[in-house]
């Protein structure tokens, strides 16, 4: 092959991965009445014997670059129950330009509930990611997250000090905004927050819902600190927040198993155990 020809390829932008994905789940037996699925994204509905129907979301590109997007839009309708996660960890690798965009879009109608419990999202070093999620939430619906973001994998002792993030999240409670955080970096990643050192990953659980009140006792009895896992709630327009944040993706990971048990009595998906 001529050179300039090679280079002519070499230069070339590279082809990017995109995915759309909708879906509605309805009524008392969680059946399908919505599932539209384009490129890399996928929704699976694996068998169990729990009214709460499980839904694992799949990314076929095995991972996400810059110039990457993705959509999801995912409703609970007419008193049906799911529990939506990812098949594994989200890996956003290092961006060469720009950076992927991820929206999600969830909804829960009235007497349904959500369960949002994707597994941990992974940055590599130099890696852009930009994140939007919206969550809809009508009155007398219950729905509840789990988010955990980890900086580099902690297994293999990476350490990351540059990278991108963007993160924007919105949750509406009867029609009336009760939650706004826009928050991450740009470049230099804070390994360093609250006078705390080598923070290496953090996470947030989001409830809303009839039982928050009872919810948010049951936390103040939970110690603070647990194995180098700090964690923090607090009650606010009807939404109830719990943050952690230290060293150990693993340890944070394992606490929140913990707390999906103890607190609000949930299993983990079967996925979060292979």
């Amino acid at each position: 092959m001529p050179k300039t020809k090679f280079l002519e390829i070499m230069h070339q932008p590279l082809e990017r991965a995109t995915g759309t994905l909708k879906a509605t789940i309805m009524g008392s037996g969680n059946r399908i009445g919505e599932l539209y699925q384009k490129g890399s994204s996928r929704l699976f509905f694996p068998k169990n014997f729990s009214k709460t129907m499980e839904c694992v979301l799949v990314n076929t590109a095995g991972g996400i670059t810059g110039g990457d997007k993705f959509k999801c839009s995912i409703k609970a309708s007419e008193e049906s129950s799911i529990l939506v996660t990812t098949q594994a960890s989200e890996k956003v690798y290092r961006a060469i330009n720009g950076s992927a965009e991820v929206e999600t879009q969830l909804s829960i109608s009235k007497n349904s509930k959500l369960v949002w419990l994707p597994q941990d999202t992974i940055l590599f070093s130099e890696s852009n990611l930009s994140r939007k999620i919206t969550i809809h939430i009508e009155d007398g619906a219950e729905f509840l997250a789990f988010d955990q973001i980890v900086l580099g994998r902690s297994a293999m002792g990476e350490n990351i000090a540059k990278s991108n993030l963007h993160d924007n999240w919105k949750i509406y409670y009867r029609n009336k905004l009760i939650y706004f955080d826009q928050s991450g970096w740009k470049n230099n990643v804070p390994l360093n927050c609250a006078g705390l050192k080598n923070i290496k990953s953090f996470a947030s659980f989001f409830y809303v819902g009839p039982k928050v009140e009872a919810y948010e006792q049951k936390l103040k009895n939970i110690k603070q600190v647990i194995k180098n896992v700090y964690l923090g709630s607090s009650l606010r327009n009807d939404c109830l927040l719990v943050r952690m944040f230290g060293s150990d993706a693993k340890a944070i990971k394992d606490r929140a198993i913990h707390l999906l048990r103890d607190i609000w009595q949930l299993d983990i998906p079967n996925v979060w155990k292979v």
